[in-house]
């Protein structure tokens, strides 16, 4: 019975999931983003890929872009300490997603370990939909 729920529900934006092959995603605006390899996952992410909980009913969530090389967490000079997101947000353009709060990054579980300060020509990236809880 429980396992049946999973296939009718939608895993809230934020959760780390993994299918039955064992590939693992983000659920992001309601979709499931592949994260491509260990290396963008450990980019942006706290933990182990092998860590992601399993959600049986995945394969009914749509696809989003894939999360892959070139993301990754930044701070500006010139944005005040902010913490952003580097993301094809729309699968084609890099955007910079403000992450809004700390509850924003430990539910999308990003890691506060590895976020750089960037030059401040990043703030001249083009804004994405902010994160927030």
């Amino acid at each position: 019975m429980s396992e049946y729920l999973y296939y009718r529900q939608q895993p809230p934006d934020g959760w780390i999931v993994k299918d039955e092959r064992g590939k693992v995603y983000q659920i992001d605006h309601g979709k499931k983003r592949w994260i491509v390899n260990p290396i963008a996952y450990h980019s942006l992410y706290r933990g182990n890929p092998g860590d992601a909980l399993f959600f049986p009913g995945l394969s009914n969530v749509a696809d989003g872009p894939v999360i892959g090389d070139g993301t990754g967490l930044f701070r500006t000079t010139a944005t005040g300490g902010k913490v952003f997101w580097l993301d094809k947000e729309d699968g084609v353009t890099t955007f910079k997603r403000w992450i809004t709060s700390p509850e924003a990054m430990d539910r999308y579980h990003f890691t506060w370990d590895r976020i750089p300060t960037l030059p401040g020509n990043f703030a001249d990236i083009p804004d994405g939909s902010p994160i927030s809880v």
